[in-house]
Order: C-alpha cells, then structure tokens, then sequence
C-alpha cells in the first residue's frame, strides 16, 4: 500500500526517449550519450534529483520508484517555483562567476520523520497537498536567511548557506533558519494534526564545510562536489535527529559557539569516519551576541594601537556634553576592530554615568526591516528578552514617564511595535507611512528628551547590513543629533556610503591596520614569551596585514589544532610554522567580501590572485583579457573597496593586495582547472613582456609553469632559477634543484630531460654542504645521475656527478673517503681535456687535503690552482657552486696563518672574502670570515675578530640565516669573546655551533667542539673542559681533523695539569706535539711552547718554563701576531718581578 501510494505521488516518468540536461535535446531511449552536445546521457530520478541505472526500478537515494509514464501526474518541483525574484535575481547575477568555485557553505538537510507511514496513512491527494505547503515552509525559512535550495529529496530539502551567495555567518544562518522552521512547522503540525488526524514532524542537520559549486542552470539548481564526509555528514545528523529537533555536526557547532545555546548529546559512530563524531543539539539562540562578545569569552587582551582614535571619541564627546551634537563614523575593514574600540569607549562613557544605548544590524536582517531600530528602543527602555509583555509595558511607561507626561499617548504604538501590545487594547490601524513617521519622530524626541539632562551615546553597529527601512530611522536620528546633547555613534566597512555622512556635524574615523609592534603586544599577552613563540607575531602581522580579528582568529587556529600548547599568556609552540592556514571563520569573511563584488571585479580579483600578491597593471589586463578603460576602472574600484592598493607610478604601474589572505582566499575559491589555464596564461605573458629580462624572473616563471601542470617548462624554468640565485640563497636553490630532479623523474625520457637530470642530482649533491640531505640520499642522486650519464655516454658529467658526491662524504663527516675519492677523481679529470672539470677537481683535493691537515700538499695543490686555472670560470662550472679560484685562496690563506705566515695568510682570506662578494658566493664568504675571526683570535687581536664576526652576521642574516651559515657566525662570535677576555659569553655560541654541525657539515663537530672546550678552559671549569676536550678528540678523529685534534689536546693538557694529573698532562702534550709536527702547523708550535711551560712552572723548573716562554714571545714576533708576543712580554715581565 505504501509503496504504491508513494509511487504515485513521486513519480519518476520517462518518455521512449532520453532528454539531455545539458542542451535539452530528445535522444533515443537507447543512447549513451548526447548525439547533439556529447554530453553523457543519465536517467535521474524527479524526486531527488540521483543519477541513476538504466536497469533500476527505485531511487537508490531516496527510494522513489522508476515507472513508466503514467497517466497520473504531480507538477513536479522546481527549485525556482519556490524561490523568491529578487534572491532569484541575486543568484542569477554571478552566474558566470560561479561556473565553478570552491565555497565554505553550511548544508542544511530537513525531512519528514516517517514520511513512508505518513503517507501510508493519508489518501494521495492529501498528502500532496501537505507536501507542497512543507516544501513551502521550508522555502520560505530558507530564503529568509538568504540560503538556497538545492535539492528536493523527496519528502525534504537540502538548503545551502554560503553558496551561491557567500556569506561570512553561512553557519549562524543555517541555525537561525532551523530554529525558524522548528517554529513554523510546529504551528503547522498543529494544523494538520488538527485537520488530517495524523501526527506531522520534521528532523533536520547541519554541518559546514568546503564544496565545489557548479553551473547554475535557468532552474536555479546547482551541482556540487562535497569535500570529504561534508554533505554526507550533514544527512547523517539529519538521520540522527530525534523527531523536530536540529543536530549539528562539529564544524558548525564550533563556528556558531557563543551565538546559540547547544546541548551536547555526546558522540555517535558514523560510516567512513573512523572515530565517533561528537553531536550537539541545536537549543536556541543567544541574545544579541556578536563577534566580540565571543572574543571576551575568551579573554580580552588589552586594546593597543588605538590611542589617537580613542581620543578622538573622547574630543566628540566633550563637544556634544556642550550642546554641540556629534555623529561619529569608525569606518575600517571587517576585523579591524571597530566594535572592539566602541566598546572600549562605552565602558569609558558608563563609568562616567552616561547614559549608553546599543543596538545593530545583523548581516541576515535585510530581509527583517526594522530590526536595528526595534534593538534601539528595547535599548533606550531596557527591555530585555527575559521580560514578559506586561513588564515590557510597564518600562516603557516608566520610560515615558521619566521624559515627559505627554509621552504616555505613545505607548500603544511603541508596545505595538515593540511586538508587546495590550490583548485588551484595540488593534492599532494606522497607515504604515503614518506608523513609520511617528515613531521616526517619537525616537529623535526620545534623542532630544533624554539628551536635555545629561549626555547620551548611541552607538549602532554594522550599518554595511542596514536594511533600507532602517536606513531611513537613522538618516532622522542623525539630523536630530545636530543641536542635542548627544553622540550618535556609528559603525561600518569602507563599502557602505550615505548620504547624511555630507552633514557639517559628522566626523569620520577611518581605523589604520595595526603595525607590527601592536601585533606583537598582542600576541604577547595571549601566548606569552616562550623563545618558540620568537617569529610568530612577524609571520602573522605579515599574514594578516596588521588585522586583530585575523590575527586573532589565526592564533586560535594554532591553539586549537595543538600547535600551540599552553594557557592564557603561557603559550608555546609544539612544532614549527611556516605557513598559516587561513581559518574557517577569517575565509567566510573574506569570501563574502570578494562576492559582494561586481562580476568584472571579482574576476579581474580571482586573476591577480593567481599572479600572486604583488602585480603589475599590464600584466594583469593582459592575462584578464580586459580593454584599457575596463581595466582602469576595475582597479579603481578595487582600490577604493581596499582590497588592493598602488604602489607605483612610475614607468611600471604596480599593486599589491592588502592582505595575503584575501589573495589566498580568492585564490584557493577557484576550481584547479582554472587555475591552471590562469597560471599558464601568466607565464606566457611574463616570458613575453620580459624577454631580455628572464633570468630574473624565472622563479616566478618557474612557479607559474608548475601550477599550470606543465612540467618542462618547469622545469626548465626551475633550472634557470637555480642557476640565477647560485649561492646567494641555499634555500632557494636547493627548492630549485629539487624541483628540476623531481619534474625530471616524471617526464618521459629524451636528451634533454636526462640533462637536466643529471644538472640536478649533481648540483643536489655540491649543495650537501648547506643541506640536512644524509649519505643515502646523496648516493641516491649519485646512482641515478650515472645511470643517465652512462645512457647518454657522458664522460665528462659521470666525473662531475662523482666530484660532487665527494662533497656529500665530506658533508657526512667521512673524511677518509671523501680524501680517497678526491684523489681518485684528480687523476680521471687529467684525462678530460676540460678547464673545468680539472679545476673542480682540484678544488676538492685542495679541501679533502686541507681538512685532513696536509698543510704543505693544501699549500701545493692552491698555488698550482691559482696558477693555472683563470679567475673567471663560467658559474655553470661550478659544480659545488663555489668559484675553484675561490677555494685555492682560501685554503692557501688558512695555510698560511697557521703555517706562521700571518699577516699573508689573513691577506689572501680578504682576497678571497672579496671575491666571493663579487661572485654573490656568500658560503665562502663565510668562511673567510671566520677564518679570519680564528686568525685574528690566535694572534689576540679581539677587535678585528669582533668586526669579523659582525660582517658574517649580515651576511648570513641577509640570506635569511641558513643553518651553516649560522653555526660559522656562532664560532666566529665565540672566538671573538675568548680573545677578548670573555670566555663565558663564548660558550654559548660553540654550544649552540655544535649543536647545527650535527645536522648540516657533520665534519665540523670536532671544530666547534674544540672551541667549546677552550672556551670551558678559560672560564676554569677545569672537569668540563677535560670532558669537553676529550670529545673534541674523538670528533677530530672521526673526521681527521688532525689540526684541530692538536689544539684539544692542549685543551685537554692544560685542564688536566691544572687537576695536578701531570702524567696525563705529559700524554696529552706528546700527541699535541706529534699532531703539530706532521700538519706543520707553526702558529700551533709556538702556543704548544706556552703550554710547555706551564707544565715547567708547576713541576717548579722556572728557569726552563721562562726559556719557553721567551721562545714562544719571539716566535710570535716572527709570524706576525705581535699582540701576542707582547702579551707574553707582559706575563715574563711580572714572573721576573
């Protein structure tokens, strides 16, 4: 019986024919596909809308039957019969702009519970009757918030809010609507209850979420692709309902926490989620809540960057308490705090006993007239909503009272209008002009009348959602506000214009973006000062563009997702961020901005996304495809909505968005397909417009060619990019190479694809040094890269490839290998006649040498290098991508200093320090440096060791601090403190050196190591320094670092002599002594003299220990470090005393 009854009422009819939906066209029944468009053919069921089998005989979504066509029919129902023109017309203004976006929406399911028995229970007819005044009701409760109807599911709806429309409140909508419909379809179960005997009861649920709005068809109906569980979720808590209630998924209830009263009715298990989904009960709503009401459940921090605005209120009062009536606008983005400073000043105004009154428009009340103005007189009598009507009468009686006896005729149109009227009073039956005009009037007496004593604020928010019959309330209040004793107040975004805002008694304050200072104050308060927390604020004022709410709303964003853990001004962060997510609630603001926007706008907006956050004005109109006078006029208008502003005249007109996330948020509504045919389009034009400029745009080129899915142009590009960018930025060029590597693997393989191949595993490989890329990986890039040489039958790029591994075996700490195979590799490159390829390989003998503390064969190798290979070898040959000219100098000045050649050996690192300059090779710039800090710190020179370690500071703070170049500044500060006397202060810096030289140029432990142990020494932290020098030795031989081995081995001399361990001493002194002997070291010589008689002292032989201390003062003189020797003339001169 049910089925039948149902069958007949939901009727899905086919014709012998199949109907496309695309172009309308009648097809045979047997057709597949469309014979005119091509489009593929579906059967889809009237009632919901499903595609579904041509073998089915019911809705597999909602269980309505496939007949044949029958001769009884129901109209069937269209989205647009039941929506309203002037929404109609709404949507149907953006509809190209929404051939595809992606939107943050609120789906609302509803539907009659036992729908299948009800119908059972009712003659055909009826229950259709019933239906469509349902489907009716449910309409109606929709579009009163603005939402839409999707779908028709047969005994219900899905309704979406934010889509097509976007809204910022899409999921405060969604609820309001819910708890709208709970009321009319309560009334209406009455009603049939009454009429039909049968017991009439809906269910509903809510989630929110990211979905993917297609074409909108002449019916008004959308398709979607949801995201994830979203749509499907949102028809579990409707199937979860208990009978006329509302449940809503987590994502709602979490963006409509504080505006309604939910009631958590625990978690449930849902099919394709794998833990229970928490489910809250959609109660009622809250009482004027708002934004901010919400941010002082929170917690408020202190209002900062707002002084001068604050003041300005304060000046408007003071002129209005003299008779002299102000109107005040604060005008400023959405999140800029508006609210938040007239909140300030009204706590300011009640603390003086002012009389304050409130009210404001909500972004769903243009469809509610009067809403503002209802809120302002509940305001001015204090009418709350736990007041009955009778206690609303009696306080706008008292009111009335209080001003004037006259007053008292008002009350039936104020109580009438205020929804409390008298049952026992006759209707009121005034005209609705007429009922306008009297309380129009009865509120600028109200103004006037309590102004007359003392002083008023009114402060009404939001007017960008003032509905037009508002609109009219206020332009009276505001010329009854010229010649009172009141401050009207108001608030607003820039789009909002009136008339009334020409009159002489208004003012305008326009609220600035926060600068980074303010940001940083108040994140402070909020999370604390925890050394994690050290760069948040710059990464979010950057972000944000100086925005409280964004920020705000960001920082909550981390707290909640556990990347910020901690309480209320205690906050630290658990893991590392380099980018913010933009939250759901900043998203729904923004996009519902860029929709508000005129077609042409908002896509010229969607363009420039794509571009990126800085663009030029003729790269734009020709990718956006616009005339000359049309692009001018759109950026004019996007300019005066500030979502974008100019900041070049010259020869180049250049913009930029105001903030990242409105280009983020525009960017990301676009299905990919688009963005890909934009990206593409952008690159083109850029290699167009800048073809003598390329290399300077080809990470941006590089960039663009990759999102638009064309990946050898890409890689090309990302090729071109690396090889611009060389070392001046580690990070940079290894996204690049990676890049190139990554693209490469995918492509099908030809010559030129293996080229680049093999360009990136090599250049992958000589930046090991300045990565955290381990052994494996490195040997990964070696085999893969030979494989594609020996294919090609390269000779000359296998000897590259293993040139460059060698740099990783050096990077990886093994320095027996890295010797080994640099030999190995100086004799292949002899039988290659290539400049280039024999100049790398001696670049990294001379370094495999120097390393290994073979100082006269390191001073060999470098002479010869500098004497037979040119200055100027092309960067493309550099396979480390360090200039071979370089390296011989800076090895040759190391061996110099500490082969007892100073003043040349510090002569030929400034040579070295200059080229690299020149060569934009900032790592062996580093290094120079501090080498010269070492230099400078052996012969006591602490200033010029100071000055060093400045200059790499900047050099490495100019490449945004890579890890190596960081460990090189630490050492080169730390033996700029020891030398200067200050040995605590250095050991922080050789800690902190140690520390990264365990992740990137493991070689360099030893090295740290041992200043960390000297620096111990200093300070007379005799045990620690011991154990800190005796795993300086260890590190030192792990890595054959035999020059610095020496050096800790005096460490490790003295820190023993000085326990009175003299044996061990001795020991330790004969290592350091052989070590010197076989590196050649000199200048280590003449301090291992120092440390000679030290030992001498303390076995009481002072004759020899001042013989040795003589000999080290004049061996000082000889090398060129005569503050050293004039130190130890110093020290002999009081020991003779």
């Amino acid at each position: 019986m049910v089925g039948s009854v149902r069958s007949s009422i939901l009727l899905i009819a086919y014709t012998s024919g199949m109907k496309c939906v695309t172009c309308k066209h009648d097809n045979e029944a047997d057709a597949l596909f469309c014979e005119e468009c091509g489009c593929k053919l579906a059967l889809s069921c009237v009632s919901c809308g499903a595609e579904l089998k041509p073998t089915a005989k019911f809705c597999l979504k909602c269980g309505t039957a496939v007949v044949a066509a029958s001769p009884v029919k129901f109209p069937t129902r269209n989205v647009a019969a039941y929506t309203p023109k002037h929404l109609a017309d709404k949507i149907l203004q953006s509809k190209s702009a929404l051939e595809g976006e992606r939107k943050q929406v609120t789906v609302l399911f509803a539907d009659v519970k036992g729908s299948m028995e009800l119908a059972g229970q009712l003659d055909s007819e009826q229950w259709h009757i019933i239906l469509d005044k349902f489907f009716q009701i449910l309409s109606d409760g929709v579009h009163r918030f603005e939402g839409t109807v999707n779908q028709y599911t047969g005994d219900g709806i899905m309704a979406l809010f934010g889509a097509p429309i976007a809204h910022e409140d899409h999921a405060q909508r969604a609820c309001y609507a819910a708890l709208h419909l709970q009321e009319e379809i309560a009334h209406y179960g009455t009603k049939i209850q009454s009429e039909y005997g049968v017991s009439f009861a809906t269910r509903m649920g809510l989630n929110s979420g990211e979905v993917i709005v297609g074409s909108i068809g002449d019916d008004l109906r959308m398709d979607y692709t949801a995201q994830g569980h979203m749509v499907g979720l949102a028809q579990r808590m409707e199937s979860l309902a208990e009978q006329n209630q509302c449940y809503l998924a987590p994502a709602t209830a979490e963006l409509v926490s504080g505006y309604f009263i939910l009631d958590d009715i625990g978690e449930f298990p849902v099919k394709g989620i794998a833990a229970p989904v928490r489910v809250h009960r959609l109660s009622s709503s809250v009482e004027s809540h708002t934004r901010l009401d919400t941010a002082r459940a929170r917690g408020l921090s202190s209002l900062v960057g707002r002084a001068t605005d604050l003041h300005s209120l304060e000046d408007a009062l003071g002129q209005a308490e003299t008779g002299n009536g102000q109107v005040i606008g604060v005008v400023a983005e959405a999140g800029a705090g508006k609210s938040r400073l007239c909140y300030e000043f009204l706590e300011q105004c009640r603390a003086s006993g002012l009389q304050v009154f409130e009210a404001r428009a909500v972004a769903h009340g243009r469809n509610l007239p009067l809403l503002p103005i209802l809120e302002l007189f509940r305001s001015y009598f204090s009418i709350t909503i736990g007041d009955n009507d009778l206690r609303a009468r009696e306080k706008i009686v008292t009111g009335l009272n209080r001003l004037d006896q006259h007053y008292a005729e008002a009350l039936p149109l104020l109580s009438d209008f205020l929804g409390v009227a008298d049952p026992q009073q006759a209707e009121l039956t005034l005209d609705p002009d007429e009922r306008q005009r009297q309380l129009v009037e009865l509120m600028c007496q109200l103004i006037n009348g309590i102004g007359a004593g003392v002083p008023t604020v009114t402060l009404i928010e939001d007017l960008h959602w003032i509905d037009s019959a508002s609109a009219e309330f206020l332009e009276r209040l505001v010329d009854a506000s010229a010649n009172s004793r009141s401050l009207l107040l108001l608030n607003f975004r820039p789009e909002y214009h009136a008339q009334w805002m020409q009159k002489s008694w208004y003012r305008q304050i326009p609220l600035m973006a926060l600068g980074a200072e303010d940001i940083s104050d108040m994140l402070s308060e909020q999370l604390g000062h925890d050394p994690s927390l050290a760069s948040l604020a710059d990464l979010v004022h950057g972000q944000t563009g100086g925005n409280p709410f964004f920020a705000e709303e960001i920082a909550q964003s981390l707290i909640e997702s556990g990347r910020l853990k901690g309480t209320w001004g205690a906050y630290r962060l658990t893991t590392p961020v380099e980018h913010l997510v933009v939250p759901a609630t900043v998203q729904a603001v923004l996009a519902a901005r860029i929709d508000r926007l005129p077609e042409r706008e908002k896509r010229l907006l969607q363009v420039a996304s794509v571009i990126g956050k800085d663009f030029t004005e003729s790269l734009l109109g020709e990718v956006a495809e616009l005339s000359r006078d049309e692009l001018k006029a759109a950026l004019t208008g996007l300019r005066h909505a500030e979502f974008i502003y100019q900041r070049g005249f010259y020869r180049v007109t250049d913009y930029s968005f105001k903030h990242p996330l409105t280009q983020e948020v525009a960017l990301v509504s676009q299905l990919h397909g688009r963005r890909r045919q934009l990206h593409a389009a952008v690159a083109a034009t850029i290699e167009q417009q800048n073809p003598k400029h390329s290399d300077e745009h080809a990470a941006l080129l590089a960039h663009h060619w990759d999102e638009a899915d064309e990946a050898l142009y890409a890689a090309r590009w990302h090729r071109r990019a690396a090889e611009w960018v060389g070392l001046t930025d580690f990070a940079s060029s290894t996204h690049h190479w990676r890049r190139v590597h990554l693209l490469a693997r995918e492509l099908p393989e030809d010559n030129e694809i293996a080229t680049l191949g093999i360009a990136a595993c090599t250049r992958l490989l000589g930046l090991s040094l300045s990565t955290t890329a381990g052994l494996d990986e490195a040997r990964s890039l070696l085999e893969e890269g030979q494989t594609l040489a020996n294919t090609m039958g390269d000779s000359r790029a296998h000897l590259s490839l293993s040139q460059a591994y060698s740099f990783a075996l050096n990077s990886a700490g093994d320095m027996v290998a890295y010797l080994e195979l640099t030999i190995e590799n100086q004799g292949a490159a002899l039988e290659i006649d290539d400049i280039g390829v024999q100049a790398n390989a001696s670049l990294f003998l001379v370094d495999a040498l120097g390393h290994a503390g073979r100082l006269p064969e390191v001073l060999e190798v470098a002479d010869d290098g500098l004497a037979k290979f040119p200055r100027d070898i092309p960067p493309e040959e550099w396979i480390s991508g360090i200039n071979p000219y370089s390296m011989f100098l800076i090895w040759r000045g190391y061996c110099l200093c500490i082969m007892g050649q100073m003043p040349e050996g510090l002569e030929e690192l400034g040579h070295c320090l200059r080229l690299s300059k020149e060569d934009g090779t900032s790592e062996m710039a580093g290094y120079a440096l501090l080498l010269a800090a070492e230099a400078h710190c052996r012969a006591n020179d602490a200033e010029q060791a100071l000055a060093c370690a400045h200059q790499l500071k900047a050099i490495s703070g100019s490449m945004d601090e890579p890890a190596n170049l960081v460990a090189l500044t630490q050492l080169a500060f730390g033996y700029a403190h020891l030398a200067a006397g200050h040995p605590v202060d250095a050991i922080a810096p050789a800690r902190d050196a140690l520390h990264l030289h365990g992740h990137v140029e493991n070689e360099m432990t030893g090295w740290s190591a041992t200043l960390l142990a000297e620096a111990l020494l200093a300070t007379g932290d005799l045990t620690a320094a011991a154990a800190a020098a005796e795993e300086a030795i260890k590190l030192c031989r792990r890595s054959q670092r035999k020059v610095y081995e020496a050096v800790a081995q005096g460490i490790l001399a003295r820190a023993l002599l000085r326990q009175n361990e003299t044996a061990a001493c001795e020991a330790a002194l004969a290592a350091a002594s052989e070590l010197i002997e076989r590196t050649g070291a000199r200048s280590l010589g003449i301090a291992l003299l120092e440390w000679r008689a030290e030992l001498a002292a303390s076995l009481g032989d002072e004759a020899v220990s001042e013989q040795l201390l003589y000999q080290a003062e004049q061996g000082y003189a000889e090398i060129g470090a005569p503050k050293q020797a004039q130190r130890l003339a110093a020290k002999r001169k009081r020991h003779l005393a």
